[in-house]
């Protein structure tokens, strides 16, 4: 899958369901040769948004070379979100797309206008029929429980 980012590498974004917790998670995962430490992660048909909220505990940034970050950051998707989400996921066109935080005064003064919102980028057939199945799988589950 591609990036909004520029500069990166290694990109992952998963969605699972985890069955100890009974939680819908996500996980987005990269490397990049520049940092990143003020972006927030959204969902989108180009009709609804979703943003995606990282538990503060599974923030990571881990600083590999003079030119190169690692980045994990990682939360749980929000019951009422989950229709939001299969709605999303369920459009011909479902989006990744990242943006500077809104609340960060410090970004918005070092950053130009076109970097406080990054292009979208489509999540492929394979993985969004996988991320339905499993999200859809684990709406029955928490019905049943």
């Amino acid at each position: 899958m591609k990036t909004a980012l520029e500069n990166v590498h290694d990109w992952n974004f998963e969605i699972n369901y985890n069955t100890v917790t009974a939680v819908v998670e996500f996980s987005i995962h990269f490397v990049s040769t520049e940092q990143y430490p003020l972006l927030e992660y959204l969902l989108t048909n180009g009709t609804k948004s979703l943003l995606l909220l990282p538990d503060d505990w599974k923030l990571y940034e881990e600083h590999l070379s003079d030119n190169e970050y690692r980045y994990y950051l990682g939360g749980c998707i929000r019951a009422f979100d989950i229709d939001t989400l299969i709605e999303i996921l369920s459009s011909n066109f479902p989006c990744i797309y990242s943006r500077l935080k809104k609340n960060s005064i410090d970004a918005l003064l070092h950053h130009d206008q076109q970097a406080i919102h990054g292009p979208a980028r489509l999540i492929g057939e394979p993985d969004r029929y996988r991320f339905l199945n499993c999200i859809l799988n684990a709406k029955k589950q928490l019905k049943s429980s």
